[in-house]
């Protein structure tokens, strides 16, 4: 636990250290100072828009995000495919039967995606990043929400299990998961990890191609189901998309904001 506060606190630190130093900073602040409470506020930038983010101190940047309209339709459509996907699958080992584990692991992952409603953009949008790539910006007037979540102690799995939960410990690696038995590395050879920014990996988990990983807090493993096919992998990469797509953990705060103008600032 130590360890897991300490990661936080790098996290946190160096974000704000990067953006005290720069003068875009005090432009910010500038931006947001007299602003009223009331919600949403009305912003002419990310930077000034994370500015006026409730409690901004507490905001740990890995766990942080932004919701763009359009990003929230692309993932409806990701989910809905995959969806279908898997209703397809269920039916047919329902109709093969003697594989009632596997039919319960698909049951579970429907419910739970069928309860991912919120949406994120993957990425790094903290006030410090951004300044680092100021044409890499997204116009504020696409984005319609900002998020935060407190920062979770745990690593999600997937796999022919269903979905599970291991605590996360400092220096917890793939290998971890697969020498405690928390992860099952089904048929295709490789998992996908989705980190807390959303970005998504692939690594081997056979012999011939195994590849380690650190996991950092809030990462999401998935493996293929223990089948054989072109659907699997599918599948498996589908799941990861949607997740990356999702708030980076469980307890999260949102604000939602009204632009007033296109600025990248």
């Amino acid at each position: 636990m130590r360890k897991h506060s300490q990661w936080l606190l790098v996290c946190a630190s160096c974000a704000l250290a990067s953006l005290a130093s720069t003068g875009a900073f005090a432009q910010a602040l500038d931006d947001t100072i007299g602003r009223e409470a009331a919600q949403p506020p009305t912003v002419s930038s990310l930077i000034a828009a994370w500015m006026a983010f409730p409690e901004l101190d507490q905001v740990v940047w890995p766990y942080s995000y932004i919701r763009v309209a359009e990003d929230d339709e692309r993932a409806r459509q990701v989910r809905s495919d995959l969806g279908q996907e898997l209703s397809t699958l269920a039916a047919r080992l329902d109709a093969y039967g003697g594989r009632q584990p596997l039919r319960s692991t698909v049951k579970a992952w429907q419910k739970r995606l069928g309860t991912l409603s919120a949406t994120r953009v993957p990425g790094d949008w903290s006030p410090a990043s951004l300044m680092t790539r100021p044409y890499q910006r997204p116009p504020v007037s696409a984005i319609t929400a900002l998020g935060a979540c407190r920062a979770p102690d745990w690593v999600e799995v997937w796999d022919a299990n269903g979905i599970h939960r291991t605590d996360w410990r400092g220096g917890l690696t793939l290998s971890d998961l697969l020498t405690d038995r928390s992860l099952r590395s089904g048929s295709a050879g490789r998992v996908a990890i989705v980190d807390p920014y959303g970005q998504i990996i692939h690594r081997g988990v056979q012999a011939w191609n195994f590849a380690d990983a650190p996991l950092a807090p809030g990462s999401r493993v998935i493996a293929s189901l223990p089948l054989n096919g072109e659907a699997f992998p599918w599948i498996r990469d589908a799941i990861a998309r949607v997740l990356a797509h999702a708030p980076p953990a469980d307890d999260c705060r949102e604000v939602q904001i009204l632009a007033t103008g296109g600025s990248h600032e």
